[in-house]
């Protein structure tokens, strides 16, 4: 392949991509005032709505198909023409190996608690949702649980729109119950895949 056919099939990918990112952050806005669910699945479904959806969705399939064949081009075919160092093989390598193997099937979702604090309506208490995984979790329900010897004294849940994949997102809980010196758990116990 060209050097131009390369640049083609990058600018045509990342057009997509970039295309499907703002349709979903558009849903994101409008499913804020409409009470709606804002995620791929739904922002294909409205282009789908429109006139030419079907045209729309397949050239942004395509474009989609051309990130996919730019990132192996990038790592098979050196189309970056990085220098022959060890560093640029393994970058090439990295590459490739997102392009082929980076599947997981679902988002691994593992809470942690950041802080306790006193506040008017009771015990604020801070964490964050880590998701160890390349999928996203949307819709991400974080469930808080207070135990004192063994029983569950109190739980409270929220709900996080959002935890995209390798990233953290933060969010609060609050207690009536003054969680010192008893068993505090958060965990995700359930989410979407968007």
């Amino acid at each position: 392949m060209t050097r131009s056919k390369f640049e083609w099939l990058a600018r045509a990918g990342y057009s997509a991509r970039g295309i499907v990112f703002l349709l979903v952050a558009a849903l994101a806005v409008f499913s804020s005032f409409g009470g709606g669910k804002a995620d791929t699945k739904s922002a294909l479904d409205a282009v789908l709505e429109q006139p030419f959806g079907r045209l729309w969705l397949g050239l942004i399939g395509l474009g989609l198909l051309g990130f996919v064949a730019w990132r192996l081009a990038q790592s098979i075919a050196n189309a970056d023409n990085h220098d022959h160092s060890v560093k640029s093989y393994l970058m090439i390598a990295w590459i490739g190996k997102d392009a082929l193997l980076d599947r997981d099937s679902s988002p691994n979702l593992v809470g942690a608690v950041l802080q306790t604090e006193k506040r008017d309506g009771g015990f604020q208490v801070l964490f964050e949702i880590t998701n160890d995984s390349s999928a996203t979790a949307s819709q991400v329900t974080v469930h808080g649980e207070i135990r004192e010897q063994g029983a569950v004294i109190e739980d409270v849940e929220t709900v996080l729109d959002y935890v995209p994949g390798h990233s953290k997102a933060k969010g609060g809980l609050i207690f009536q119950q003054d969680p010192t010196g008893k068993t505090l758990t958060v965990r995700a116990s359930s989410f979407d895949e968007p």
